[in-house]
């Protein structure tokens, strides 16, 4: 097996990091200057409130990677089971502390999908077991288990940093052209967008299943 310094995934991934952490500095210093939004600002609220539903929809958008990062991670049988028993648990407990809060449809595009609040209880316990798994006194320095704590440091940056960069860019340029892209389409008759929710709406569940494949778009900037 080759060294892990000679790793040239973790030489990557090293890299990678360092290109985020160099980003995280720059939005620290532009939110200090008040050019943008504090990194990580959603999670110090929700901290700051303490409510469980604040935590909640702060974490919800990072749980399709989190929980993809996990099962992809090779996990033990013992880690399996911990993690399937726990997902029973907190959804139990989210279930109990958020439905009288929180609308929850299958169907009703009007709700919170409910696709998304199981994913979201299930990475409760795919974290800490991951946590666990990193962080404990036996874990291996074996180049497979070095590159998954190099990949869950680029996760927790890759949730630190995006929000706030798109902010610094609303502010370095506030004008959008969304309005007049949108115009173009109505000029030139391409009305596909309202045609296609229309349609989408005529199936029961549809909506569902396209807010979850939009949710699945951060795998892709994690696979990269």
């Amino acid at each position: 097996m080759m060294p892990t310094h000679r790793d040239p995934l973790i030489a990557d991934a090293r890299l990678a990091a360092i290109v985020f952490a160099v980003g995280l500095a720059g939005l620290l210093i532009g939110a200090t200057l008040g050019l943008n939004n504090w990194p990580g600002q959603a999670f110090a609220i929700a901290a700051g409130r303490a409510t469980v539903k604040d935590f909640f929809f702060a974490f919800h958008g990072y749980t399709i990677v989190l929980s993809v990062l996990f099962w992809g991670s090779k996990p033990s049988l013992r880690a399996q089971r911990a993690v399937i028993a726990g997902w029973v648990l907190t959804t139990a407990a989210l279930w109990a502390l958020l439905h009288e809060s929180v609308a929850m449809s299958w169907s009703d595009p009007a709700g919170f999908p409910m696709p998304m609040f199981l994913a979201t209880s299930l990475s409760l316990p795919c974290v800490i077991a991951m946590l666990w798994r990193a962080l404990g006194p036996w874990r291996s320095n074996n180049a497979f288990e070095v590159r998954l704590r190099w990949l869950m440091l680029l996760a927790v940056l890759f949730m630190l940093v995006p929000q706030a960069a798109l902010s610094l860019t609303a502010t370095l340029h506030p004008h959008t052209l969304d309005l007049l892209a949108l115009r173009f389409d109505h000029l030139a008759g391409l009305t596909f967008g309202p045609t296609f929710l229309a349609l989408a709406d005529r199936i029961p569940a549809m909506r569902q299943v396209l807010d979850m494949a939009y949710g699945l778009t951060p795998l892709g900037f994690l696979a990269v």
